[in-house]
């Protein structure tokens, strides 16, 4: 069924909202990789960094090409989040009002990360897949590359993959119920720090769960999130780097959590009538 077009305003005039409160009411730190992409960005020579890098397209490219030719503007990569949030409710019904307040998508379209840009990049692609344009298959890994680190980073990479991670343990590091609000916040008072990560945590586990017990062999979203896991695991992978496959969770859950809130509301209402 085809979305309303003023359902699909009403979403990204939500999540644009929700991304420009923050980006009004507070800067982030230059700090780590977003000091890095902000700095080097500028003039695509590398001033800053915390690998070796020889040249600028070492360093993911692809994001390090958008900031220098916006200017380094971060309310074009809010805007791309809130049409991340269109999309998505193009594909799956209510997800895009999910992911309008999902605490990373609004988070990071707020600091020079490339993860805002990448997202976008693997729904706007899976949307015209979806719409019958299979050549898109062969974007998918072109999208990827352009934002990955190449040079001495693999080196660190393996070595620390090797010396200091089981494969669980990379599984867990990716998919624990973490998120990195201190890079919008590096130093957070307890009370702020708890609330941030119990708010994600309510938010996360059920996702995931739902998601495991309800996702299929053969469903499209089973493979985008078991490639960007296998992906992960075997580079320097943390939490960031689910973020791509979020948006395709949180599509598959939602509406299967909406439908399971509709069979829990026909229940009460049927056990009521018969109280009555």
């Amino acid at each position: 069924m085809k979305t309303p077009t003023r359902t699909l305003l009403w979403i990204f005039g939500t999540a644009l909202v929700l991304r420009l409160a923050i980006y009004l009411l507070y800067t982030a730190p230059l700090v780590g990789d977003a000091r890095e992409y902000f700095i080097n960005s500028q003039t695509l020579e590398n001033t800053v960094g915390l690998f070796p890098y020889e040249h600028w397209y070492q360093r993911s490219p692809a994001y390090m090409a958008f900031l220098h030719i916006t200017g380094q503007s971060l309310l074009l990569q809010i805007v791309l989040s809130a049409l991340t949030c269109v999309l998505l409710e193009r594909m799956y019904r209510h997800a895009g009002w999910v992911y309008a307040f999902y605490p990373p998508g609004i988070m990071y379209s707020n600091v020079y990360m490339k993860e805002t840009l990448l997202v976008f990049l693997f729904v706007a692609a899976a949307y015209l897949l979806r719409n019958r344009k299979w050549w898109l298959l062969l974007a998918l890994p072109v999208i990827f590359s352009g934002f990955v680190s190449y040079g001495g980073v693999w080196e660190y990479n393996e070595a620390f993959a090797a010396g200091q991670r089981s494969f669980v343990h990379r599984v867990y590091i990716l998919w624990r119920p973490e998120w990195h609000f201190t890079i919008l916040i590096p130093s957070p008072p307890p009370w702020l720090e708890h609330l941030l990560r119990g708010t994600f945590i309510l938010f996360f586990i059920p996702l995931v769960i739902l998601f495991i017990r309800k996702v299929k062999f053969t469903d499209f979203e089973f493979w985008l999130v078991t490639g960007f896991t296998l992906v992960a695991i075997f580079s320097f992978g943390n939490e960031r780097f689910r973020e791509p496959a979020m948006p395709f969770i949180v599509g598959y859950v939602t509406p299967i959590a909406v439908e399971m809130a509709g069979k829990l509301r026909a229940m009460l209402a049927g056990a009521q009538g018969t109280d009555t």
